[in-house]
């Protein structure tokens, strides 16, 4: 099964709520410019160095892994979350995602809008447990209940 983030991003409705481009300043636009597909602003720093430019360094004393994380199109989607300052996730093509693009990894339908605010809309989804694991999760909990059979792998953790 293809679960890549180009997979999962492909071939949105015009039509499909929830999905409006948010314009960036020109100073998130040339940061992203140079973060390569699959990478954090921190990463882009340490691969450039000194050509990295001063003014579009990230000040701060914690390094999270998503803050101007791009996607990497080619591999599965990192986590969706609710939080701000720079974990907004952002596309290879150097822009941020539309609500309507995370809702597609948190697998929604098209069709599901989501109500309020364009940033109350993308904490909502980031809170969200996607569609697709919930299910999942509770089809095994039900049938563990009921002593059906499931497709599962043993634990792979040493004790």
């Amino acid at each position: 099964m293809d679960i890549t983030a180009r997979t999962a991003l492909a071939e949105i409705p015009d039509n499909a709520p929830n999905n409006e481009v948010r314009k960036l300043t020109q100073k998130v636009i040339r940061r992203l410019s140079l973060i390569n597909a699959g990478e954090n602003v921190w990463q882009a720093e340490e691969r450039l160095g000194e050509l990295f430019p001063e003014e579009l360094k990230i000040k701060t004393k914690t390094k999270i892994s998503q803050i101007y994380r791009k996607l990497d199109p080619d591999k599965p989607a990192y986590t969706v979350t609710a939080a701000g300052c720079g974990t907004f996730m952002y596309h290879w093509t150097d822009r941020e995602l539309t609500n309507r693009e995370r809702t597609r990894i948190q697998t929604f339908p098209d069709n599901y809008e989501f109500v309020g605010n364009y940033s109350s809309v993308r904490k909502q989804i980031g809170m969200a447990v996607p569609c697709q694991l919930s299910e999942v999760v509770i089809t095994a909990v039900l049938n563990s209940f009921t002593g059906i059979d499931y497709p599962w792998i043993p634990a792979n953790m040493a004790e």
